[in-house]
C-alpha cells in the first residue's frame, strides 16, 4: 500500500513539474508577445510623430514659397533679390534688399536666422529660401528653393513661379476699338465702354466676335467685350464690372460658351511702350546680348535654324547702355555690315534664347547708327552719303532726295531689290492720316524709309523675340519648324500687321490663306490685316499662339456668316504659353505670381542652418 501512495505521489510531481514549465514558458511567451506589442507600438509612435514632424516641415517650406510670391506681387523688382552667396543662386545676378529678409539668411548653429511661420495645429515652424533667376529675363521663369523648419525636421521643395502674363490668353485687348491713330479720328477713344468716362460709339466703334468666329482658347479684355454668335472654347474673362458682363448688340445671337459663363478680373494694365526690351541688345548690360538693327530690316526665317536679315541702314549692331558703340559693333552673331547692306543679306544662326531689337533711324549725330535725314545709306562705298544703292519714296511713290518725309525704301544690287511698297502698290485703304486722305506718307502707317520697321517671314526654328520701335510686318507664313520646341515672340511697339499689299483691288501677293505661330504684342497701338476692308476675300487667317494689343485691330469685313474681304479667323492659342514665354517678351505693367508647380526635392539645410 505504501508503494502504492509513494508511486502516485511522484507521479504527481512529475505533472506538477510539467505543468510548472508549461505556466513557465506561457509567461515568457506572453512576455515576449507583450514587449513585441510595445515595441512595435513605440515604433509606430515614433514613426507618426516623425510623419508628423516632417509634414509640418514640408508647410513651413510651401509658407515659405507663398511668402515670396507676396513679396513678388507687392513689389515687381523683387525677382533681382536673394542671397547671391545662396548655392542655388549661382547661376543668377542677385542682391540682397534693403529691408532684411530673414528667410534670404545662410547662418548656422543653434540660434540660425530663419523666418517664423505658424503652423496649424503645431505650434511654430520657420523657413528660408533661395531665388534663381537666371532665366527671368529671358523666359519669366523664377524658380524658389524653399526649405521649412519644424523643431529637428527640415523638408525643401522647389518651385517654378511666373507672373500672370498677356501670354496666358489667347486674345488679349485693352480697349475693344480700332486704333484711332489708323482710323484717323480725333476722338479720344482710350476709355473703356463700361467706364463713366465711356467713348463715343459712333467715332469709336466697338468691334466685334462674329458669328463665324471660333476662339479655341482663353480670352481677356479690359474692356466691355461685344459678342454676336460667336463661339468661346476657353474661358471669357473682362474687367466689364456693370451686368450683363458681355454685351450682345441688337439683332445678334448670344455667345456661345463652352468653357463656363464670362467671369469678371481687374484690368489688367500694359506697359507704355516697348522700348525696355532695347536693354537686352546692350553690350554692357546684358550678359548675353541680342542684335540691335536700324531702319527698316527685312527678316527671314530659316527652317535650317539660322536667318537672314537685310538691314541697309544698320552701322552698329552691338551698342553700350550710354548710346556708344561696343568694341565689336557688328559681331559675327548678329551677320557682317557688308552683307547686311546688300539684297542677299546676312544669314547666320539665329541667336539663341534671345532678342533682335529694330530701333528707327536715330536723330542723335552722337549715336554710332545715326545718319543725316539729308542722306542716304550708301551699301556700295560705306559712305553713309547720297547713293543709288538705297532710295527713298515720297507720298507719290517717285524717288526723293535724302529721307526726310519718306514713305518708303527701295535697295538695289546687282542681285536684285528689295523694297516697300511694291511696284503698284496702292496706299492701305483703311489707313488714314488725321485729313483723312490715303496718300504714302509719314502720317499714315506706311514703310517709312527711316522707321524701325521689321518686315518677318519664314520658318522658325529657335526660340527668338523679334521687336520693333514701330511696326512688325508678318511679309508671309511664319510658322515653327519643331511645333514643340520652337518659339517666337512679335512685338511692334506700334503694330503688328499682316501684309496684304493691293493694287487697287487686286492682290499683289500670290495665293491665299496665312499662318502666324507667334506670341504677338503690340502695347501702344493693334494687331491687324492690312487692306482688310478692300480687295477679294484672302482665304484664312490661322494663327497658333497668343494675340495682344492695345486697341483691337479687325482681320475682315463680313456679310452675315461670309466673308467679304480680308481672313477668316482660326485662332488656336499655343498651351506652353501657360508656363513658356518668348525671350525677353514684355509683361504687365501690375500682374500677379504665381506657381506654375512644386517638386520635393533633398534638404537644402540642417535644423542648424547648415548647407546640406
Amino acid at each position: 500500500m505504501m508503494r502504492r501512495i509513494l508511486r502516485k505521489r511522484a507521479g504527481e510531481e512529475q505533472e506538477a513539474g510539467v505543468a510548472l514549465i508549461v505556466v513557465v514558458s506561457l509567461t515568457a511567451v506572453m512576455l515576449i508577445a507583450i514587449g513585441t506589442a510595445l515595441t512595435g507600438a513605440t515604433s509606430g509612435l515614433r514613426q507618426a510623430v516623425s510623419a508628423q514632424g516632417s509634414t509640418r516641415a514640408l508647410d513651413a517650406a510651401y509658407a515659405g514659397v507663398q511668402d515670396y510670391i507676396a513679396k513678388l506681387n507687392a513689389d515687381s523688382t523683387y525677382p533681382q533679390y536673394g542671397n547671391p552667396q545662396a548655392a542655388f543662386s549661382s547661376t543668377s545676378a542677385v542682391t540682397l534688399p534693403r529691408t532684411a529678409n530673414p528667410a534670404f539668411s545662410l547662418d548656422t548653429g543653434a540660434s540660425s536666422t530663419w523666418a517664423p511661420v505658424p503652423i496649424p495645429g503645431g505650434g511654430a515652424g520657420s523657413f528660408r529660401y533661395e531665388v534663381d533667376n537666371s532665366l527671368y529675363g529671358s523666359t519669366g521663369l523664377l524658380r524658389i528653393r524653399a526649405t521649412g523648419r519644424y523643431a529637428s525636421y527640415v523638408r525643401t521643395v522647389v518651385a517654378s513661379v511666373q507672373q500672370q502674363g498677356f501670354i496666358n490668353y489667347l486674345y488679349f485687348t485693352d480697349y475693344e476699338t480700332q486704333d484711332p491713330a489708323i482710323t484717323g479720328t480725333r476722338s479720344n477713344c482710350a476709355s473703356y465702354l463700361w467706364s463713366t468716362a465711356s467713348r463715343s460709339t459712333s467715332a469709336c466703334s466697338t468691334i466685334q466676335f462674329g458669328a463665324r468666329d471660333v476662339l479655341a482658347g482663353p480670352i481677356r479684355s479690359n474692356d466691355t467685350i461685344a459678342v454676336c454668335g460667336a463661339t468661346f472654347n476657353g474661358s471669357v474673362t473682362t474687367s466689364n464690372p456693370n451686368a450683363p458682363i458681355v454685351a450682345t448688340p441688337s439683332g445678334c445671337a448670344a455667345g456661345t460658351y463652352n468653357s463656363g459663363t464670362p467671369n469678371y478680373a481687374p484690368v489688367l494694365a500694359m506697359p507704355a511702350t516697348n522700348t525696355a526690351m532695347k536693354a537686352q541688345t546692350y553690350a554692357d548690360i546684358a550678359t548675353n546680348p541680342g542684335c540691335l538693327y536700324t531702319g527698316p530690316t527685312q527678316i527671314t526665317m530659316n527652317n535650317d535654324g539660322t536667318m537672314t536679315v537685310v538691314s541697309p541702314w544698320s552701322r552698329a549692331t552691338s551698342v553700350l547702355s550710354n548710346g556708344t558703340a561696343a568694341n565689336n559693333a557688328t559681331p559675327s552673331q548678329c551677320g557682317g555690315a557688308g552683307a547686311l547692306h546688300s539684297t542677299k543679306g546676312a544669314t547666320f544662326q539665329v541667336p539663341a534664347n534671345n532678342l533682335i531689337y529694330v530701333q528707327s533711324v536715330p536723330t542723335n549725330p552722337a549715336d554710332p547708327n545715326y545718319t543725316a535725314t539729308t542722306a542716304v545709306p550708301d551699301r556700295a562705298t560705306g559712305s553713309w552719303s547720297g547713293s543709288a544703292a538705297y532710295t527713298c519714296t515720297g507720298s507719290s511713290g517717285t524717288s526723293i532726295t535724302g529721307s526726310s518725309g519718306s514713305a518708303g525704301w527701295n535697295l538695289t544690287d546687282s542681285d536684285g531689290t528689295v523694297r516697300y511698297p511694291l511696284a503698284g502698290e496702292s496706299p492701305a485703304t483703311n489707313w488714314r492720316n488725321a485729313s483723312n486722305s490715303a496718300l504714302w506718307d509719314t502720317t499714315t502707317p506706311a514703310y517709312g524709309c527711316r522707321s524701325g520697321d521689321a518686315y518677318v517671314k519664314g520658318v522658325v526654328k529657335g526660340k527668338v523675340t523679334i521687336a520693333s520701335d514701330n511696326y512688325v510686318y508678318a511679309t508671309g507664313d511664319i510658322t515653327y519648324l519643331r511645333p514643340g520646341n520652337d518659339v517666337l515672340g512679335l512685338v511692334g511697339n506700334n503694330g503688328v500687321l499682316v501684309w496684304n499689299p493691293l493694287n487697287g483691288s487686286t492682290p499683289l501677293l500670290s495665293g491665299t490663306g496665312r499662318e502666324i505661330d507667334a506670341a504677338i504684342l503690340s502695347p501702344v497701338h493693334t494687331f491687324q490685316v492690312q487692306n482688310y476692308n478692300a480687295g477679294p476675300p484672302r482665304g484664312t487667317l490661322t494663327m497658333l499662339g497668343s494675340i495682344a494689343q492695345r486697341f483691337r485691330g479687325p482681320v475682315a469685313t463680313t456679310s452675315g456668316t461670309t466673308v467679304a474681304t480680308g481672313y477668316a479667323k482660326n485662332y488656336l492659342y499655343d498651351a506652353r504659353f501657360s508656363t513658356v514665354t518668348p525671350p525677353y517678351y514684355l509683361k504687365p505693367t501690375s500682374a500677379a505670381f504665381k506657381v506654375g508647380s512644386y517638386a520635393s526635392t533633398t534638404a537644402a539645410f540642417t535644423a542648424t542652418g547648415v548647407a546640406s
